[in-house]
């Protein structure tokens, strides 16, 4: 049992779609960490500068600079857990278009039985199916189980 092309580019598209919406929302997360980490660091470099012209004491400095310290080594840390996917997405539509054409072979080499798969709803991964794992890390991020049923 092979899909139609109609049904193939309607996945394609849904792939596409969602790719992009998820890539501009890392982007758009990653700017505002950036912008946070920005005003952290304006507001450290004010601190420095209150102190150097006296306008602060030593105790209020060094309570401020270790709390902006923090947050600012908490913010880096943020913005480092941030991913935005880098893969080319013409190869990822490629497997995804060459799993949808051979379901059964899909099943036959992958590394769990189909109803536990499902059942777990995401894609089984088996680094011998093709040797790229962030395929399948890929496919199964996008959230594309319910496509699974149409």
């Amino acid at each position: 049992m092979t899909p139609s092309e109609e049904l193939l580019t309607l996945f394609h598209d849904l792939v596409l779609n969602v790719w992009d919406r998820k890539q501009a929302d890392a982007r758009a997360q990653m700017d505002a960490m950036h912008k946070a980490l920005s005003v952290l660091t304006d507001r450290k470099n004010t601190l420095m500068d209150r102190y150097l012209d006296g306008k602060i004491d030593q105790s209020t400095y060094d309570e401020q600079n270790e709390r902006l310290g923090s947050e600012i080594a908490q913010a880096r840390a943020e913005l480092r857990n941030v991913e935005v996917i880098d893969e080319q997405i013409e190869e990822l539509l490629e497997f995804a278009d060459s799993v949808l054409r051979d379901p059964v072979g899909l099943w036959m080499r992958a590394s769990l039985d189909p109803a536990s798969a499902l059942a777990k709803g995401s894609i089984p991964y088996r680094s011998d199916l093709c040797g790229r794992q962030w395929i399948w890390n890929r496919l199964n991020s996008l959230n594309l189980q319910h496509v699974a049923g149409v």
